[in-house]
């Protein structure tokens, strides 16, 4: 894999994955990167997209998208759209910060290659370019290889109890994935139903982890510290997903992780108070402000 900081004409670090033609498609990705920028609007955005992709989320700063492009395809070495992230600073605070923390991006290249690695689902990283002259954040693309079909964990269960089709399945598989993803030393930082995505081909299809931006490897931490680090993902998942999930479900998705993770009878007991007394506002890592609206899980059951 290359460096980040090597040397590229344009001016921009640039990240590949084996097998790809770095130069290749870097030079395929900035040509089509003046049109695509979310700055330009949704409408803007979308209508740059036609015919070749399709926009999944906006934000005047940040924007994800689906990308059919036959140049950067033969550049990457894949078949079909690629899913691609633009990031850019919303304000000037967020470009301070930026100076001394690392960047988002490449937060989600390196923690994409290392779920992998660890045989974590999640979408193959296979282009980054970074933008950040004397660490003053200005932008940065990141392209990963696209899923088949994808569908949110959240709208996948409003689907199946909409159709009144059963979602014990699918939570028993977000228990097992959250239980792997832990038990090898990681934590998401941004665990929600909607960034739990359903893809593959019919009969074959299973949970991927997306948005890896806020993602850590704790393996250096004690355990204890490193558990207590990763019960937040439990937390934030459960807030949004309460609404489709009764507590009696919630309860037995813990229990199942607990099993995965090997925890004793205590522990699990623990686990399950810490996660279950979650309220909005107060999951991610050093918030002090809340971070979702609305009430407390099953307010009637409290």
């Amino acid at each position: 894999m290359s460096a980040l900081n090597s040397p590229h004409p344009s001016g921009l670090a640039v990240e590949a994955a084996p097998g790809v033609d770095r130069d290749a498609a870097a030079r395929a990705m900035l040509a089509l990167l003046p049109a695509l920028r979310p700055a330009q609007g949704e409408a803007a955005l979308s209508a740059a997209l036609s015919g070749r992709g399709a926009l999944s989320r906006w934000r005047r700063h940040r924007a994800a998208f689906v990308l059919d492009d036959a140049e950067l395809a033969a550049a990457l070495r894949t078949q079909g759209g690629v899913h691609v992230k633009i990031y850019e600073p919303k304000d000037a605070l967020e470009t301070a910060l930026g100076i001394a923390s690392r960047d988002r991006g490449a937060t989600s290249f390196r923690m994409g290659v290392a779920l992998r690695a660890r045989g974590l689902p999640t979408p193959e990283p296979l282009l980054l370019l970074l933008r950040k002259p004397l660490r003053v954040h200005r932008e940065t693309v990141l392209v990963t290889r696209g899923l088949e079909a994808p569908v949110l964990l959240t709208d996948e269960l409003k689907r199946r109890l909409a159709a009144r089709e059963p979602i014990r399945p699918l939570l028993d598989e977000a228990a097992r994935l959250a239980a792997t993803l832990h038990h090898q030393g990681f934590f998401h930082g941004d665990f929600t139903a909607s960034n739990l995505v359903l893809a593959g081909p019919a009969g074959a299809r299973s949970l991927s982890l997306i948005d890896l931006d806020r993602a850590r490897d704790l393996r250096r931490l004690p355990a204890v510290v490193a558990r207590g680090i990763q019960t937040l993902d439990l937390r934030m998942l459960l807030l949004t997903s309460w609404g489709e999930v009764s507590r009696r479900e919630w309860l037995r998705l813990l229990a199942r992780y607990a099993r995965a993770r090997n925890l004793g009878r205590g522990a699990a007991r623990r686990l399950a108070r810490r996660v279950l007394s979650a309220r909005r506002g107060r999951v991610r890592l050093g918030a002090k402000a809340p971070t979702l609206g609305g009430p407390a899980p099953w307010p009637d059951s409290r």
